[in-house]
């Protein structure tokens, strides 16, 4: 089950839906630039994560859904980044995972390139981050996720991408259009927790001890 997250801002509220405990490690969760996005984009992941003894909070981030609106500026990916250290700040997490999905993953790889002593690492799925040469400064490990039917940034940037981060793993399905993660979170799921233990130096029974 689902439970809703508040957080006052200067700006306004940001809104957003976790599961797992409040002492777990903290995952937050980034959506696309679409308005028909929101925290929603990572909802099949939550529950697994939660389970699995992850603090696993999805957003809306400011403009979208149930966050107020940011004004009369459009947030940039660096705005958003305040907003996840924000969250962090207020969950008392030293440091934290952030999956993007699309502009997401590209407000992830700037987090992780501004913060890198609170990022511990990255899930990326079909991030919108094309500037190549600033990807070798992504020092995280990174879980990187496509789907080969993806018809807003195709599978072949992939690669390119992956190979531009110095440490990063790569997984296509077959399937999953632009959300390559959440679409196929029944075999997705393990895969995250198994890196996501690695990250935090963390076992399985280690992290269910939390629960």
């Amino acid at each position: 089950m689902l439970e809703e997250y508040w957080l006052q801002i200067a700006r306004g509220v940001i809104f957003g839906q976790y599961n797992g405990p409040l002492t777990g490690p903290l995952v937050l969760g980034v959506h696309g630039l679409s308005k028909r996005n929101g925290w929603h984009t990572w909802g099949s992941l939550l529950e697994p994560l939660g389970q699995a003894g992850f603090l696993a909070l999805s957003l809306d981030l400011p403009g979208w859904g149930q966050s107020s609106a940011w004004g009369s500026d459009s947030l940039s990916p660096g705005d958003a980044v305040q907003c996840l250290m924000s969250i962090a700040n207020n969950l008392k997490k030293d440091n934290f995972v952030v999956m993007g999905k699309s502009w997401g993953g590209a407000v992830a790889i700037q987090a992780a390139i501004d913060f890198p002593e609170r990022v511990n690492g990255l899930i990326l799925t079909a991030p919108a981050f094309l500037q190549y040469d600033r990807l070798g400064l992504v020092s995280q490990p990174v879980l990187l996720v496509w789907s080969q039917d993806d018809p807003v940034i195709p599978v072949k940037y992939a690669k390119t991408i992956k190979d531009s981060i110095p440490d990063a793993e790569l997984v296509i399905y077959e399937k999953g259009g632009h959300s390559a993660a959440p679409a196929n979170s029944t075999d997705f799921a393990p895969r995250a927790i198994e890196f996501l233990h690695s990250l935090f130096g963390l076992s399985d029974k280690a992290i269910s001890g939390q629960n």
